[in-house]
């Protein structure tokens, strides 16, 4: 089986999963924005492709960083956002493929829009709440979230700032984050299959990214950042920002 990619843009967005697995195994979120972020503002491969490739090599970076992991996710949490992440997604599915037919610079400033806001996200450091939020507010944010995931493959910049100000251990928060993208992507690519968007080529790009998540992130779990969290948090955001900036000019 051959590609139409040139090898440049296969090396490209094998280059992005790995930067995508190895911030996302580090904070928790991050690699669909990079994925999908970077092969737009490179234009190697249409926004929705990338998404696509985001949505089956993202399923094996959650697996993977969720090995053993499993006993940290908060259900009560992660239910309610998952219910509202099933209610949107298909009308940001429905507004990227509008959008990539019709308007696609509104696309492209769109996406750079939801980087730059992830990348405030990433730089914040909010404040726990005194308590748990209730089940309607995960709800209303796995909603936005579903949206967000519908378009670009990324649920998170809701998600992360939400479940980052609930007044639990960074390991449930973390662990609970990854669940809930886990099924953001198992129902995003339920959707897109039905409309017959994933192709061969999807699932051959995506097959040569697997080796790739599934070592970075043995390997940053093993082999944890030498930088700060927040050393963390301001590269991500640098990362971030030039890519959403390049977008909205581009």
């Amino acid at each position: 089986m051959t590609l139409s990619l040139e090898f440049s843009a296969v090396l490209a967005l094998l280059g992005l999963v790995a930067l995508g697995s190895y911030i996302q195994t580090a904070s928790g979120f991050a690699m669909g924005l990079i994925v999908v972020g970077g092969a737009a503002l490179l234009d190697v491969v249409s926004i929705a492709f990338a998404a696509n490739i985001v949505s089956i090599v993202g399923l094996i970076n959650i697996a993977t960083a969720l090995h053993r992991q499993y006993h940290h996710i908060d259900i009560s949490a992660m239910l309610p956002a998952t219910v509202g992440v099933l209610l949107l997604t298909g009308a940001g599915l429905y507004a990227l493929l509008y959008l990539s037919a019709n308007a696609l610079a509104a696309l492209e400033i769109l996406l750079g829009s939801t980087i730059l806001l992830a990348s405030v996200i990433l730089l914040l450091r909010p404040q726990p709440l005194a308590r748990q939020s209730p089940r309607r507010a995960h709800f209303i944010v796995g909603a936005i979230g579903g949206l967000v995931n519908g378009l670009f493959s990324v649920g998170s910049p809701p998600l992360v700032l939400h479940l980052y100000r609930q007044p639990l251990p960074f390991p449930v928060i973390r662990a609970t984050l990854l669940a809930i993208f886990g099924v953001m992507d198992l129902l995003r690519l339920g959707m897109v299959g039905a409309t017959g968007h994933i192709t061969r080529e999807v699932f051959v790009v995506s097959a040569l990214c697997v080796p790739v998540t599934v070592a970075v992130t043995l390997l940053t779990r093993r082999y944890p950042p030498l930088l700060s969290d927040l050393q963390m948090r301001r590269a991500g955001f640098v990362l971030l920002v030039i890519m959403g900036v390049g977008l909205m000019v581009y």
